[in-house]
């Protein structure tokens, strides 16, 4: 026995011997597949030696024997960061093995890797946790501080709830996970992750655990198993991350997650939902990691940051962020009602965002956003619903935070702040909003209202704008716009408005420019009074030479028409002529007898009822008749008018009839 010891020991002695002589210092770095050879090799006779201490009785240790070198130790101390930091993800329950090849070449085993929630904790822990179990990852030096990594990846993970029990299973059918990892930035600048046959599939007994926990109590029946999911697959999952850095430490490019014909089956086995792609993605532009690191630190200390100037910070993390985009859309969506009792589809939809720098040397951002649906189908029992397309879409133009900042601190530094000072950072805050919605193709029919009658409704277009530009200047601008098209049919059933006066279109286009809002808010602080009456708007009005634009007001309704178009300015006079509003109109009604008509059926006084004759009386002389391909009759008027008292109406001029003299 003791001669078997000895020529074991003797076996070992030599092994250490040779392992170490091969992995000697000043060996030059191989190329990559010359180096990944050789480390298999070096980590084979490794794990020949762990065998060797393991008969002999001693403790296995996974590294190399003569120790781990500076850089492999830099990393080890990398990874370890990265797995305790509070705000990761990934948790590791075991001690992180390394393995340094000669070439440099580095193997890392992670045992008990699990993905729960970031802001996890032993008060407030991770409702569901998914358990990957060990992982190994081989990282070959390309460049200094940088890193190709490849992940060995297992092929089925856990699902386990907050008390440690496994709920569910997830297997792929084939697995890849690769990079490059900065070392010195703590970040991998690429990645390229793909998972085929993606399949998750919950435990029954912990579903319907669930589903009558969460039902206790809530009264009626519990759900059926073929209203709970039990499983999900997925055909691929592909993760992308690509990366450039331009200057040290500043990052630019795309991440890009793509999900394809991902299918959400029941208990029963039958499918719930069916989803043929999501992708999301983000684009970075100069995003400063460096500076981004720093202030992290800085934040984590709250005693070092109270002595540092906030908007300075403020300032630098805005520039560290620089820009970003990011984008959501789907495609093909089917959700089944239950036991096939209705459906809703969705043919595609997308969210985007974007966080662009205003300028280069101003530290203003700028904000967008954005909705996009389309081929929505939606019917069950009752009702049956479609919308072809609907959007929505915000902006918000030169926003400054650093004043926002400024605002808030006076505003707790002092119960009293001056107007003026007030003023001056509305004038700063923000340079222009924008909110528009679109909708189109809108038919359907809803359940019936009990004593009505359900009758089918649609909407060809609707489109509603607003806008407000030049809110960091003294004369900021306004646009307002509003249409829609082919409204048919009632919804509800109880419309009150009859049907030949429910307008089919209505179109309202509105600009106006060169606001006075900086002349009166002067003139209110001056004065002490915030409301300024007709004359001092009119003057502000002339010394900023405001605008208004009508570009277009249409209501169109069974049994007649309005269509308006005009502008009007305000204009400085020369010395001695005093300044003036100007400006002109077209206007055109179809069916005003009928309006008449209609407006004297519904009066109710002889008195309302003269009046209404007179006006129509005074349009019908004014006008100039025209007729329409159908033979319909058409009031035109042609206006024009200013401040002064001068009004022309189809070139006859009313000025002068109105003010009580003779035309």
């Amino acid at each position: 026995m003791k001669n078997r010891m000895g020529v074991r020991r003797a076996l070992l002695a030599s092994c250490v011997l040779a392992f170490s002589a091969s992995a000697g210092a000043g060996e030059p770095v191989p190329s990559a597949a010359a180096g990944q050879g050789q480390a298999e090799a070096q980590w084979i006779a490794s794990d020949a030696l762990v065998a060797l201490l393991d008969q002999t009785g001693a403790k296995a240790v996974p590294v190399r024997l003569s120790g781990l070198s500076e850089r492999a130790a830099t990393v080890r101390d990398a990874w370890l960061e990265a797995f305790s930091a509070p705000d990761s993800s990934l948790h590791l329950d075991g001690d992180l093995e390394v393995i340094e090849s000669a070439s440099g070449t580095i193997r890392l085993v992670m045992p008990g890797v699990s993905i729960r929630a970031p802001d996890a904790s032993e008060a407030a822990p991770s409702p569901f946790v998914l358990d990957l179990g060990s992982l190994a990852a081989v990282l070959e030096p390309v460049a200094e501080e940088r890193w190709a990594v490849v992940w060995e990846l297992p092929e089925s993970a856990r699902l386990r709830d907050q008390d440690g029990d496994v709920v569910g299973v997830m297997t792929t059918d084939e697995r890849s996970l690769r990079g490059l990892w900065a070392a010195d930035l703590g970040t991998m600048l690429k990645a390229d992750l793909r998972l085929q046959g993606l399949d998750l599939r919950l435990d029954p007994e912990a579903v319907q655990g669930y589903r009558e926990g969460d039902w206790n109590g809530a009264g009626g029946d519990l759900p059926p198993d073929s209203e709970l999911p039990g499983g999900l697959s997925a055909e691929r999952l592909t993760v992308t991350l690509d990366l450039e850095e331009p200057e040290p430490g500043v990052v630019s490019g795309p991440l890009r997650l793509a999900l394809d014909d991902v299918v959400v089956e029941s208990l029963e086995g039958t499918p719930m939902a069916r989803l043929a792609a999501l992708h999301m993605g983000a684009d970075y532009m100069g995003l400063d990691l460096p500076r981004l690191t720093a202030l992290s630190e800085l934040a984590a200390d709250p005693e070092s940051l109270m002595h540092q100037d906030p908007e300075i910070v403020l300032t630098d993390l805005l520039a560290a962020i620089g820009g970003v985009q990011t984008r959501v859309e789907l495609s093909d969506l089917v959700v089944e009602g239950p036991n096939g009792t209705g459906q809703l589809r969705l043919r595609s939809a997308a969210v985007d965002t974007g966080l662009m720098p205003s300028e280069a040397d101003l530290p203003l951002s700028d904000l967008r956003g954005s909705f996009q649906a389309r081929g929505w189908r939606f019917h069950d029992e009752d009702s049956a619903i479609e919308v072809d397309s609907f959007g929505v879409d915000m902006r918000l133009d030169r926003v400054a935070p650093v004043t926002l900042l400024r605002l808030g601190m006076l505003s707790m530094l002092s119960d009293d702040v001056a107007e003026a000072e007030l003023l001056g950072f509305s004038r700063e805050i923000l340079g222009g909003v924008g909110l528009g919605l679109s909708v189109s193709g809108v038919a359907g029919v809803m359940g019936a209202v009990p004593g009505v009658e359900a009758a089918p409704f649609g909407l060809e277009r609707l489109e509603f704008g607003v806008g407000l530009s030049d809110l960091d200047s003294r004369t900021p601008g306004l646009s307002l716009s509003y249409r829609h098209q082919g409204l048919s049919g009632d919804a509800t059933g109880m419309n009150p408005i009859p049907e030949e006066l429910f307008p089919r279109e209505v179109s309202v286009d509105l600009t106006a420019s060169s606001l006075p809002t900086g002349t009166l808010a002067d003139e209110a602080l001056a004065s002490g009074e915030m409301g300024a009456g007709p004359e001092a708007i009119f003057l502000a009005m002339l010394e900023n030479a405001t605008r208004l634009d009508i570009n277009e007001i249409v209501i169109d309704l069974p049994i007649a028409g309005l269509r308006f178009t005009g502008h009007a300015h305000a204009e400085q006079g020369e010395d001695p002529e005093p300044g003036m509003l100007s400006g002109a109109a077209e206007m055109e009604i179809r069916g005003l007898d009928t309006v008449v008509e209609y407006a004297l059926a519904f009066s109710g006084s002889e008195a309302a009822r003269q009046q209404i004759v007179g006006i129509a009386t005074i349009l019908k002389l004014a006008s100039e008749k025209r007729s329409t391909d159908d033979g319909e009759v058409l009031h035109f008027f042609r206006v024009e008018g200013d401040s002064q008292g001068r009004l022309v109406v189809n070139g006859n001029d009313l000025g002068a009839l109105l003010m009580g003299g003779t035309p």
